[in-house]
């Protein structure tokens, strides 16, 4: 493995007791790169207390710090903290991931053997968040790299690995989605960038439950990123897309953080004009049953 200089990305917007568990997940596999950095991302006014014990744990210097105004959004938050790093691999990461030690040396050879990869990512471990048994926990496979099963939904998982030409061609992490690591594998995706499935979990996640606001937002998000790169979709999801945003009553938000394919489309606008004609024909019948009071004065 030649030039394994990686550039890990930890963006941070409030103080989170998790941060040190992923540092240490990080110092045990950095004998496995010909260098790394880490760079945390985070509000000017927020506590570094735990990145600078780190530092001196780890006796190299090599965490940094970007700080932030507070309130910048994340897509400029990650966007900024690459533009001032320096690796030919980029990962990025939240304070709640966890990598495997084989996780660099894995992913790193698997690229390097193979010139044609530019994005990787291996399967994961999904942990109960804050203990709550109700989630389910455990090895999460996932499927090799469709060019279809992207344009549906964001299935890389939470440690994928790409090499800076990726960011480099790219328009960066998007912040007009709060799904702006979708939007860039999209990016990625439509300018050719390949793709490669590691099947070994090789990373690990709190699996958070979905907030109301999330759910409220979610079309409008996934929408946005049809809008964002309208080549790389069927023209039927284009349409949807450009409808939901119009507020237009037969474009409905579809699944949870999944997109309608072209025939999902077809059947929504079919559905809809269904029922318009039978609402029409229902009304015209009552009328019909129920003329009203002749007698009544017309105001």
């Amino acid at each position: 493995m030649r030039n394994n200089h990686v550039s890990i990305i930890i963006q941070l917007t409030e103080h989170d007791a998790r941060l040190p568990r992923l540092l240490h997940s990080l110092a045990q596999q950095k004998k496995q790169v010909d260098r790394a950095e880490i760079l945390i991302a985070a509000p000017e006014d927020l506590p570094v207390r735990d990145i600078v014990l780190w530092n001196d744990i780890l006796h190299d210097g090599s965490i940094r710090i970007t700080p932030l105004p507070p309130g910048t959004a994340p897509g400029e938050s990650a966007n900024k903290t690459i533009r001032s790093s320096t690796g030919s691999y980029l990962l990025c990461l939240r304070p709640d991931y966890r990598v495997d030690p084989n996780f660099f040396s894995t992913v790193l050879q698997t690229m390097a053997d193979n010139p044609d990869i530019d994005v990787a990512y291996p399967d994961y471990i999904r942990l109960p968040y804050k203990g709550n048994r109700s989630v389910k926990n455990g090895y999460t496979p996932l499927p090799d790299f469709s060019h279809d099963l992207l344009r549906t939904g964001n299935f890389l998982g939470p440690a994928v690995m790409f090499r800076r030409e990726v960011w480099d061609a790219s328009d960066g992490f998007r912040d007009n989605t709060t799904y702006s690591q979708w939007d860039f594998w999209v990016q990625a995706a439509l300018r050719g960038f390949g793709f490669e499935h590691i099947p070994y979990p090789l990373a690990s996640c709190d699996h958070r439950p979905v907030t109301f606001r999330e759910r409220a937002e979610d079309a409008r998000n996934k929408a946005m990123i049809v809008v964002n790169n309208q080549a790389y979709f069927h023209l039927h999801t284009v349409r949807w897309a450009l409808a939901h945003l119009r507020g237009d009553a037969w474009a409905a938000s579809w699944d949870f953080m999944h997109l309608p394919g072209p025939v999902d489309v077809s059947k929504m606008m079919f559905e809809h004009n269904v029922r318009r004609m039978r609402g029409g024909a229902m009304t015209q019948k009552a009328v019909k049953t129920f003329p009203g009071d002749r007698n009544a004065r017309t105001i």
